[in-house]
């Protein structure tokens, strides 16, 4: 025990004298007539105490004390509560809760425990249903990991079947705990006659018009000499439509095929492709000869002509930078081509143009008001390039160029880059641009000044206009090519220069929403069981967000079931959290009235069912014992399951951990200097009644 203080002991002694000096002179004056000369300095002594206490406590002393505590290992008991073991016998099922219960009676007195179950995350103990539709071990040693990291784990007891169709691979997360983990074995290990679609890819998002891949991995056992036939099902408004079908022939007991489907994204919306497959042979799981995928088709497509004056490899460049983005369609036309377009685009990327031979080109440009993106270089015809545009004057001679490194601006605004980007493209070869003289409109937006060796200038090298329409941006310089050179040999990881370029075409081609009720799910394509999320946004007439009128959402499913929902307001935006709901595709409706009319938003989505728990249905044991190996454990079969308790006792992990706590405390919180104080106070009244004082 130890008191501390703040000021020096010195202090304490003044105030005991202190408290001594009062109360000799108060009562070495006091008139009053006791029994005794010893009480009358009883009540003195009484008084200069009570008068000590209280000024040091002024000062709140704390007492610091030290504390042994002894604390029983805690012992996670973590359960499988995922599907796939639906398929255990019900004397399984019987086993395996009388196991659980053992082992809690047996621990109970000696460890703290934690009863815990799992499927795709991490719960709280609750009666196990056995309806989770996905498992992902390497999720739940995550979460044990972030809720129990800062207490000290004896041992991890888990009761699975070691199936995961989620997540990483397990071992390096449990091997990263320091954690003994004791695999209860589950399920069986067989394996039986069974085809099975092991995985289905495509892309999540495809333009409409287009063809893309549809990936189908197929996993056969003990099926030798079949042949089968792998169907593909394009599902729209509950009717299948066959597309394709291929033959697999099946020549090992175990085997592994992957084959392509192509399909095409003719019409927009959520589409539904189903993959079957179906051969002679016995199965003993059917439901994994089906699989079902979801694909967004999109009629979004940006559309962009990139026209130029000449061949260079800045086209190259600009081309790779777009094309990597699925909604991008590039169109690569030269001056000295014919004007004819497929269809129009929406943003017109001019690379050295105009120039003094390109009248048709400019004629079409100076009709239809496309959003355009300008890069200057040594072919590029100013006079015209002058007339074109209002926003940015050049009165610069063809050929004369200042090599020119790029200064970015802390009060650019129009769209953000991350700092590293920038850091990188300050580093970047300098590009090639005009000499001459600038001239440009106050609204001109500069992203990337010149900077001209050490000097920076204020003349513009990547810029936008604002307020005014068309939407147009400048690039005063050529040499692209050089910074996607310098990133490679940078070896860098990021994409500096191509996101610069598909952020600048992002802000040209952006087309501007002016409804004045909007609704929208955080998502087109949900998994089941993932939480539904809407936004909603009303304005007045002025474009002004409002949230005073109550917006309502009703969801309608195609089987006819309708969900009724409120948003909440955040900000200057509403927002409903819908949770959970069956697979399938939806319609819903957000309305809400104001100012005496009833605005609405209409929108759709689709669900897809999970159905990871029915492709693999044999028990994967080994998986069980790599884990207890790595972690120092062991693993047991359900009819040992009794034997933990004795397991954990003779590795020592049920030993108490013993450690000293110190504790702070104000001084004057003490409840029995409080009753100290009121005793002497007490005594001291007592003494001068008695003595006729009162």
């Amino acid at each position: 025990m130890e008191i501390i203080t703040a000021v020096s002991a010195w202090y304490w002694v003044l105030s005991l004298l202190a408290a001594v000096l009062y109360a000799g002179l108060l009562y070495r004056h006091d008139r009053i007539s006791y029994p005794a000369r010893g009480w009358k300095w009883a009540a003195a002594a009484f008084r200069a105490v009570v008068v000590a206490l209280i000024v040091v406590l002024l000062i709140n002393p704390y007492l610091k004390t030290e504390q042994k505590v002894t604390e029983k290992p805690l012992v996670l008991l973590v359960s499988d509560n995922s599907s796939s073991l639906e398929k255990l016998s019900t004397l399984e099922k019987k086993s395996l809760q009388t196991g659980w219960k053992n082992i809690s009676a047996s621990l109970e007195d000696r460890s703290r425990l934690r009863k815990l179950n799992f499927g795709d995350r991490l719960q709280d103990d609750h009666p196990f249903t056995y309806t989770e539709q996905a498992t992902d071990l390497s999720k739940t040693f995550q979460d044990i990991s972030a809720r129990f990291g800062s207490q000290t784990i004896a041992a991890i007891v888990v009761a699975t079947d070691g199936i995961y169709n989620r997540g990483a691979n397990p071992l390096y997360l449990a091997e990263q705990l320091g954690v003994p983990i004791y695999a209860v074995a589950l399920g069986d290990t067989q394996t039986y006659q069974d085809a099975l679609i092991r995985e289905l890819r495509a892309n999540s998002l495809v333009f409409k018009g287009r063809e893309f891949p549809l990936l189908v991995g197929l996993e056969a056992h003990k099926l030798t000499g079949q042949n089968a036939e792998i169907q593909l099902y394009d599902i729209t408004n509950g009717q299948n439509r066959l597309r394709s079908k291929q033959s697999w022939s099946i020549l090992q007991g175990d085997q592994y095929d992957e084959i392509r489907f192509t399909a095409a994204a003719d019409q927009a919306g959520i589409r539904k492709y189903r993959v079957v497959i179906k051969h002679g042979g016995k199965d003993v799981n059917p439901a994994n000869n089906s699989r079902d995928i979801y694909v967004e088709v999109i009629d979004d497509e940006t559309r962009i002509l990139l026209l130029a004056a000449s061949p260079h490899p800045d086209i190259a460049t600009i081309r790779q930078a777009l094309e990597s983005a699925p909604q991008y369609k590039v169109d690569v036309r030269f001056a000295s081509e014919s004007l004819k377009l497929e269809q129009e685009p929406d943003l017109v990327i001019l690379h050295q143009f105009p120039t003094s031979s390109a009248g048709a080109w400019l004629n079409l440009l100076s009709q239809k008001k496309w959003p355009s993106w300008f890069i200057t270089g040594s072919q590029t015809h100013f006079p015209t390039f002058n007339q074109m545009q209002n926003q940015l004057q050049l009165n610069a001679r063809p050929g004369n160029t200042n090599p020119v490194m790029a200064n970015p601006q802390p009060g650019f605004q129009l769209f953000s880059l991350e700092e590293n980007s920038l850091r990188q493209i300050q580093s970047f070869p300098p590009l090639d641009a005009p000499f001459g003289t600038f001239q440009q409109a106050i609204n001109l937006n500069i992203l990337l000044k010149q900077r001209i060796g050490s000097v920076a200038t204020d003349f513009p090298l990547w810029a936008f206009n604002t307020n005014t329409r068309p939407r147009l941006a400048y690039t005063l310089a050529e040499g692209l090519w050089r910074w996607r050179l310098a990133q490679a040999e940078d070896k860098l990881t990021t994409d500096p220069l191509g996101d610069l370029i598909r952020k600048t075409v992002a802000y040209l081609a952006v087309k501007e929403d002016k409804r004045t009720f909007k609704a929208n799910s955080s998502r087109k394509l949900y998994n089941e069981q993932e939480a539904l999320l809407f936004e909603a946004e009303l304005y007045d007439a002025n474009y002004e967000a409002v949230t005073e009128p109550d917006v309502n959402l009703k969801v309608s499913s195609v089987d006819g079931k309708t969900y009724n929902f409120s948003f909440g307001r955040s900000g200057e935006k509403y927002r409903l959290n819908a949770g959970s709901l069956p697979p399938g595709d939806y319609t819903f409706t957000a309305s809400c009235q104001y100012n005496g009319k009833n605005e609405t938003a209409i929108g759709a989505f689709s669900i897809s069912a999970l159905n990871l728990e029915a492709i693999q249905a044999k028990a994967d044991h080994q998986l069980l014992a790599q884990l207890a190996h790595l972690s120092d454990g062991a693993v047991v079969s359900l009819t040992e399951m009794h034997r933990i308790p004795e397991l954990l006792e003779q590795r020592q992990r049920l030993v108490p951990t013993a450690y000293y706590e110190q504790r702070i405390s104000d001084l004057i919180h003490l409840k029995i200097l409080l009753l100290l104080v009121l005793g002497l106070m007490a005594f001291e009244w007592f003494i001068r009644r008695y003595s006729g004082a009162y």
